[in-house]
């Protein structure tokens, strides 16, 4: 294995721009010598069912001659054949487009928040009063801690209500209130709370992690990390419990995570001394078969003859005059590896890979890694020496990363 010391140099000397590739709906942006494009004088619009060009251009007021540069802009065979959930770019600045703004009601965040402290939420029933009826899918019912309230968001029950209801032993929280109650039964359990703060792990690799409350369980010792909102996935609570924090948040509706190992990403360890991995780093990217041999290592098939520093210029002259493309490894693996693949040819780029969490924001989190990308043919790889955390590996594969390890 490579020393960190001299991989740590040989990433030093790269130069690296931002562009993105996808996998599933995440962005993994790749530093490559691609520029960033120009803001342009245009939106995305996602077509609804329903929608129509003209309806399109109506809503957004957008004259009849624009017509053609729409056409030309998403390059549609048929102006009358659009589908819904693709998307146009339309040509209006995005300065202009009138969003409506939402009304500012505050959300079931905290009830959430209670419900990961024990609360038991009801959304369903009611509670009936001598002459109204109050319905929990509007104002839910919170137990706690021995203690019944119900929640009225936006303290819109009428003071005569509010009253019959705390005659029943029941009382009424308002959103701020609610707010409250969440931080103290939290500061309760968890003694110090730091609200909405960073973790920065790692020391190679890099996971920057944001958190809604963390504290310190009394009883292990362990960070506890909670969240309001269920975005973080399944891969990632590992890796981050590899750094003895627990995430806690509302269970997910819809099971959107894979467990580790079950991701679509490859993983292929490479093993042996240095040269022996080379030959398996050839064979797995392109299929061609080498040797290890007394002078270093032999490409058949491409004719290329990577030669140790042993080797004699007279022999390596002979090589050459056999056909053979000739290179003298260095010993290191990175180096040469890059060295092999151009002579080929495959093209490898060393990036930096940021993974974001969640995919369309990164407000969650944000992993960083540097290694080396690998365009072969049929697939493209990243190779790495080696990882912080092993619990690194399944979530890469979880994120649809091709991984060598060497």
């Amino acid at each position: 294995m490579v020393k960190r010391i001299g991989l740590a140099l040989l990433f030093s000397s790269s130069v690296t721009f931002p562009a993105t590739a996808k996998v599933y709906e995440l962005n993994i942006y790749k530093f490559t010598n691609i520029q960033p494009e120009a803001p342009s004088n245009y939106v995305i619009y996602k077509v609804k069912k329903g929608d129509t060009l003209l309806k399109i251009m109506k809503k957004f007021h957008i004259p009849p001659y624009e017509l053609d540069e729409i056409v030309r802009l998403n390059n549609l065979k048929n102006p009358d054949l659009i589908y819904a959930g693709s998307k146009l770019k339309l040509p209006i600045s995005p300065s202009k487009v009138t969003v409506k703004k939402k009304s500012k009601k505050k959300d079931f965040s905290y009830l959430e928040g209670m419900k990961l402290l024990g609360a038991k939420v009801e959304r369903q029933g009611a509670l009936f009063l001598e002459n109204e009826k109050i319905d929990f899918s509007k104002y839910p019912k919170v137990s706690f801690s021995g203690n019944q309230f119900i929640v009225d968001l936006n303290d819109s029950l009428k003071s005569s209500t509010k009253e019959e209801i705390e005659s029943l032993g029941i009382g009424v929280v308002n959103g701020t209130q609610l707010e409250n109650l969440f931080k103290e039964s939290l500061s309760s359990a968890f003694g110090s709370i730091q609200k909405n703060g960073n973790l920065t792990l790692g020391i190679n690799d890099v996971l920057v992690y944001h958190y809604d409350y963390m504290g310190y369980d009394p009883s292990t010792g362990e960070r506890v990390v909670i969240n309001l909102k269920s975005d973080t996935p399944i891969p990632l609570k590992r890796l981050l419990f590899s750094y003895g924090i627990r995430v806690v948040q509302p269970k997910q509706k819809v099971k959107t995570d894979l467990t580790a190992g079950e991701g679509e990403g490859e993983l292929k360890i490479l093993s042996g001394d240095g040269r022996e991995k080379l030959v398996k780093l050839v064979y797995l990217v392109s299929k061609h078969k080498g040797k290890v041999t007394e002078k270093g290592i032999v490409i058949p098939d491409c004719k290329i003859y990577a030669v140790l520093d042993t080797v004699s210029p007279q022999e390596k002259v002979q090589l050459e005059l056999e056909g053979f493309k000739v290179f003298t490894l260095t010993g290191n693996f990175a180096d040469d590896a890059e060295k092999l693949l151009e002579l080929i040819p495959i093209a490898t780029k060393r990036v930096k890979l940021i993974l974001k969490e969640p995919p369309s924001s990164g407000k969650r989190s944000t992993f960083y890694i540097k290694g080396i990308q690998i365009f072969a043919p049929q697939k493209e790889w990243f190779m790495v020496d080696s990882f912080d955390k092993l619990e690194e590996i399944p979530y890469l594969k979880y994120r649809g990363v091709n991984l060598i390890v060497y």
